[in-house]
């Protein structure tokens, strides 16, 4: 069959932009972080998995809270202003002191009380939230490259940094169980964000005289909020059933149900990863109304599929690949991933709040979900359990759906100008 000559130009124009260099990298990266789960899931006992799975979500929360949205005003103004390595260098000494004066008060909070009720989680998350800098640096990295349309280096370094974690975790746990996962998990982490300060470091401390620190600290408030709300939202319901339950093999059920909504995330993140150039571009109210019908009949396909292969396969491989130990999970699970599809479906709605530059609603709006989690969070899971944390996930879910859904559609129909921002 022949392939039309536009349909083989567009092919050929996303093969020279590198687009399949980054996509083969991300599907495969996602595809090492898995098998990571799954290898360490099998030879960590359920108590030593739910406390390594407490620790890198703690990692990757204070990572967010330093990294903020910070990257994306450093896009927006670098390539505005076409000085984007100038940006670069201010948004990094931004985050040096964000990290400094963040670490600071961690500490300085943990001297009054524990965060976690296991000690052996707390001291472990205690060095976790020491080396999220070191995390933050690859978060920059990347949206950097990305700017430059970078695209095949960033693909490379992406795919390098799963491949040095899967090295030293799983190798790491090969050797010496849960002390080597951990050692490995935080040799990773300093090995490559060393590795990239030590590659970038003359656009780091570039002379940068007459940077505008308090225009892109203003620029990403509102944007950080939506951020820090939703990375939030799960390191919260984490903790709560850490606190309450006092278990951590629950705690490692529930990691191993969220770790197969990857499923989910895989659709839905690939297709909203491409989706704002796409919005961006329409120049009438009602062509961009008719890409988001397109959408969403796209998006209900997929979730039908995902529910497909969620309820009648999924099943069959968490317990071939885990056996009886986490056939515990598998309900959970199934009741997780339609978490996660809604949430798919609420960041289309955000990427329509986000063209509009409905920024303010969209973090008033997840402040006020993360408010809800909060007030129905703990009697849940005192009432119901592990299910309590679930429930309070879809609660979570449905409600940032819903209210976003609200804001996007204010936006399409009720806005007196296209792009009101």
């Amino acid at each position: 069959m022949k392939i039309p000559l536009g349909v083989n130009k567009k092919i050929k124009s996303l093969r020279d932009k590198g687009f399949f260099y980054l996509l083969s990298a991300m599907l495969l990266g996602q595809g090492i972080s898995f098998t990571q789960r799954i290898l360490l899931g099998r030879w960590l006992t359920r108590e030593d998995f739910g406390r390594y799975s407490l620790i890198v979500e703690s990692n990757i929360f204070f990572t967010t809270l330093i990294t903020l949205a910070l990257p994306m005003a450093m896009i927006r103004f670098g390539l505005k202003e076409k000085r984007l390595d100038f940006f670069f260098a201010g948004a990094v000494r931004i985050f040096l002191f964000y990290s400094i004066l963040l670490i600071t008060i961690y500490f300085a909070l943990r001297q009054e009380f524990q965060f976690f009720n296991d000690q052996t989680t707390q001291n472990l998350v205690d060095l976790a939230v020491l080396c999220s800098p070191f995390l933050a640096i690859f978060n920059y990295t990347v949206a950097y490259l990305s700017a430059q349309k970078r695209i095949a280096e960033r693909a490379v370094i992406t795919l390098l940094q799963r491949v040095t974690s899967f090295l030293f975790i799983v190798g790491g746990c090969w050797l010496a169980f849960f002390s080597g996962a951990v050692t490995g998990f935080y040799s990773s982490l300093v090995a490559f964000g060393l590795v990239l300060g030590i590659r970038y470091r003359k656009m780091i401390i570039r002379r940068i005289s007459g940077f505008p620190y308090g225009k892109l600290i203003e620029f990403s408030f509102w944007s950080s909020l939506s951020i820090v709300s939703i990375n939030l939202s799960f390191f919260i319901i984490l903790n709560f059933s850490e606190r309450i339950l006092d278990d951590l093999s629950l705690i490692s059920q529930l990691s191993i149900a969220f770790t197969f909504t990857i499923i989910a995330k895989i659709f839905f993140a690939s297709v909203n990863d491409l989706l704002f150039p796409y919005f961006m571009e329409k120049e009438t109210r009602s062509d961009l109304l008719q890409l988001v019908i397109k959408v969403l009949i796209l998006f209900l396909i997929l979730s039908a599929v995902i529910l497909l292969i969620s309820y009648g396969i999924i099943p069959f491989v968490i317990s071939f690949l885990l056996g009886e130990k986490y056939l515990a999970a598998i309900p959970i699970f199934k009741l997780a991933v339609v978490g996660e599809i809604l949430v798919g479906f609420s960041l289309m709605f955000e990427i329509i709040l986000e063209v509009f530059g409905a920024v303010k609603f969209k973090a008033v709006a997840m402040g006020l979900n993360l408010l809800v989690l909060l007030l129905i969070l703990r009697p849940l899971i005192v009432n119901y359990g592990v299910y309590g944390a679930i429930y309070s996930f879809l609660i979570f879910a449905l409600l940032r759906a819903i209210l976003n859904l609200i804001g996007s559609s204010y936006c399409l129909f009720s806005f007196s100008k296209f792009h009101s921002y």
